[in-house]
């Protein structure tokens, strides 16, 4: 038994998670969230104790399931290879990284997406057979002192990517940005101003979307290294 962030959890042999706490109208329980944020929707409640998929609350908690033997392992996010920042939740409270205050309002799976921000219209399909699109909406507001011009192109991505529950990564195929009048295919915000824009990426039908990884760039003149930030994607 451990206690974490007010919770108090058992492993259960079942790869469930029991969850427990003192006058909880259990009978009622559909839904379980981490900080205010959804981590789980497949909730059971049997002989009033409260179980949910283990792996739901890792991933709330930014936290990996490792099975060894007759053990299970939570173990912190991250190591080498794994891009981490700053963390949000998609359709979550806004992250304020210093400069900018991002939001990652939905993702949607579609066959075929239409630019609604773009003056272009851009039509994209998926890249490969099998494929279908993954559209991540997002928000983003400048909150600095002077303007930036935002740099959103596949060519100069960064680090932005969807992972999945398999640990594979799906780079950028393409953005749509709102009023991309500036020369690196993103909008010119002024202090304060905000801009939306869409991250479109072709990746395989039926996968598990695990986070949204991206890295905020503006103009190469201020020597801008970009901001990364994991946005977790809560399971369906």
């Amino acid at each position: 038994m451990r206690t974490t962030r007010g919770f108090r959890v058992v492993v259960a042999a079942s790869g469930l998670l029991v969850v427990s706490g003192a006058g909880w109208a259990l009978q009622n329980v559909s839904r379980v969230l981490v900080e205010g944020q959804l981590a789980s929707t497949d909730v059971r409640v049997i002989n009033g104790k409260t179980y949910v998929p283990l792996k739901d609350i890792a991933t709330a908690l930014h936290l990996n399931v490792i099975a060894s033997g007759d053990s299970i392992n939570l173990t912190r996010s991250g190591g080498a290879n794994q891009v981490e920042g700053l963390h949000g939740t998609i359709a979550g409270p806004e992250v304020f990284t210093g400069k900018w205050r991002f939001w990652a309002r939905s993702v949607q799976q579609v066959d075929s997406y239409t630019a609604k921000y773009s003056s272009d219209h851009e039509t994209f399909a998926p890249r490969n057979p099998g494929d279908t699109l993954y559209v991540v909406d997002c928000k983003i507001k400048n909150a600095q002192t002077k303007n930036q011009e935002m740099i959103m192109t596949q060519r100069q991505a960064g680090h932005t990517a969807l992972t999945d529950d398999m640990e594979h990564s799906y780079q950028p195929l393409g953005y749509d940005a709102h009023n991309e009048n500036g020369p690196y295919g993103g909008p010119t915000l002024l202090p304060g101003a905000a801009g939306e824009y869409a991250v479109i990426f072709s990746a395989p039908k039926g996968i598990n979307l695990s986070s949204f990884v991206v890295t905020i760039f503006s103009q190469p003149g201020d020597n801008d290294k970009g901001t990364d930030l994991r946005i977790t994607i809560p399971k369906q």
